[in-house]
């Protein structure tokens, strides 16, 4: 059943016309005309920033090595190595050395002077514990190696010591920055 909702009623539409308004209208959007000027350059002036990183654990550490490997060159020198290297034994500081011990010491000065140049206190670190656990062994069983470094337990002593200091300024001595600014003018 289809019900007409208006019922008999008749629903007429008149014509309407526009009313103009009364004030005139003026756009929302305001046009804008923006002339660039030549304009002189912005910088005037170059800065140049450097930035240092000194750590007193790579003096120790430098100084360490140079110690070492003179110490080192000085048994290699004296013992010679046109012979066997674990005759003769031979005195330097007051301790006793073969060529053996001698070529060790150069060795481990090369890597110590390397961790110092290097500025890595992970290097410096793992260095010191790693020579200083050497030198420790040595320290208790001075005849290792069958006696071909023929190290004084005294000496080893003193490694021990020196690398367990090279370990603790690795890891708390702090490091300073020092930056330099140079300014030029353009």
């Amino acid at each position: 059943m289809n019900v007409d909702p208006y019922g008999d009623r008749v629903v007429r539409a008149e014509a309407v016309t526009p009313v103009q308004p009364v004030v005139p209208v003026q756009p929302v959007v305001q046009e804008r005309v923006v002339i660039q000027q030549s304009a002189a350059p912005a910088v005037s002036q170059r800065r140049t920033v450097t930035a240092r990183r000194f750590s007193p654990a790579q003096v120790m550490f430098v100084a360490m090595a140079i110690a070492l490997g003179v110490v080192g060159a000085v048994a290699v020198a004296r013992a010679g190595l046109d012979g066997p290297l674990d005759q003769p034994i031979v005195e330097v500081a007051g301790f006793s050395h073969t060529a053996v011990l001698g070529l060790i010491e150069i060795g481990m000065a090369i890597v110590l002077l390397w961790a110092g140049l290097s500025r890595d206190r992970g290097a410096m670190l793992f260095v010191s514990i790693l020579f200083g656990t050497a030198s420790l062994v040595a320290a208790i069983e001075p005849s290792v190696g069958g006696d071909t470094l023929a190290i004084d337990r005294t000496w080893a002593v003193v490694l021990v010591i020196a690398f367990a200091i090279a370990a603790l300024t690795a890891a708390l001595a702090p490091s300073v920055w020092r930056s330099t600014t140079l300014v030029e003018p353009v």
